[in-house]
């Protein structure tokens, strides 16, 4: 279970030295695959947004003609949320902080808002 699980993890912590940790490494251990499993858990706050609005667009807003197709907008929001994290990463200098995962979802939100056009729509968020 998770409880046994972060036990033995807090009793290891105590033990073991830090260098000898299984749970961290340091720098001049990771090798390329590790290099590569590191940035993609880095971007998948990101990914996962850019997947989420163009289906949040279609289905929930009813919106069955947009203006790009889906991987275009897929490819857009996770260009500008990967921008938006690595920012974060420069400003705050660690990765994960809430204001950044905020950060994310509004600049990704804007971003679906200018590529539908949303200024434009007359009679409400549907366009009826």
């Amino acid at each position: 279970s998770i409880f046994t699980f972060a036990v033995a993890f807090m009793l290891h912590q105590r033990t073991a030295p830090s260098h000898e940790s299984p749970y961290f490494h340091s720098n001049a251990d990771m090798g390329l695959i590790q290099l590569l499993l590191h940035a993609l858990n880095f971007l998948a706050p990101a990914f996962f947004v850019a997947l989420l609005l163009p289906a949040a667009n279609r289905y929930l807003l009813r919106n069955p003609n947009p203006r790009l197709s889906w991987w275009v907008q897929t490819a857009i929001h996770f260009g500008v949320g990967g921008a938006v994290l690595l920012a974060g990463l420069v400003i705050f200098g660690v990765d994960g902080k809430m204001l950044t995962y905020l950060a994310l979802v509004l600049v990704c939100a804007t971003s679906q808002w200018l590529l539908m056009r949303g200024w434009q729509a007359k009679n409400g968020p549907r366009g009826r």
